[in-house]
């Protein structure tokens, strides 16, 4: 009788390449719909934004860094035009909180959006918080971005 590896050893292998695979992977689009040739809009999500749940339903992925629930950087959605609901929270290590919030979009057919975060500190206690917001970059985004900083005090 030959000796060879036990099952759960294979098995273990197979699902450790599966893993590494998945997150070599450098398409991160996701198609959010089952229309064939539908209205549909695209979604990019800036660094630090996890969205949790579009229109109540969440993903489970494999990625780079693992198991994960939430779409990140640098996932792109691709959604049907219409109104969605999305839950959404920032990470980021120098936030004094990080809750999770809701906002709604109206999403245009091939149009192209953008979720980020806007932070706020006090200055009267230092503490900071953050708002999400959604830009409609319109019609044929390059996903391009300003060649100056938005604020010229950002260097």
């Amino acid at each position: 009788m030959k000796t060879g590896r036990p099952l759960y050893a294979k098995s273990l292998l197979c699902l450790l390449l599966f893993w590494v695979m998945a997150g070599c992977s450098q398409n991160r689009v996701h198609r959010l719909h089952d229309q064939p040739d539908g209205e549909t809009a695209i979604l990019m999500i800036s660094g630090g934004v996890n969205v949790y749940k579009i229109d109540g339903k969440a993903p489970f992925l494999v990625n780079s860094t693992g198991l994960s629930r939430a779409w990140q950087y640098p996932d792109i959605l691709e959604i049907p035009a219409g109104e969605h609901r999305l839950e959404l929270s920032f990470q980021g290590g120098f936030m004094d909180s990080q809750p999770l919030t809701a906002l709604t979009l109206k999403a245009k057919s091939g149009h192209t959006y953008i979720v980020g975060a806007i932070i706020y500190v006090s200055r009267k206690s230092d503490r900071k918080s953050w708002r999400a917001v959604i830009v409609d970059k319109g019609a044929d985004y390059d996903g391009g971005c300003s060649e100056e900083p938005i604020y010229k005090s950002v260097q």
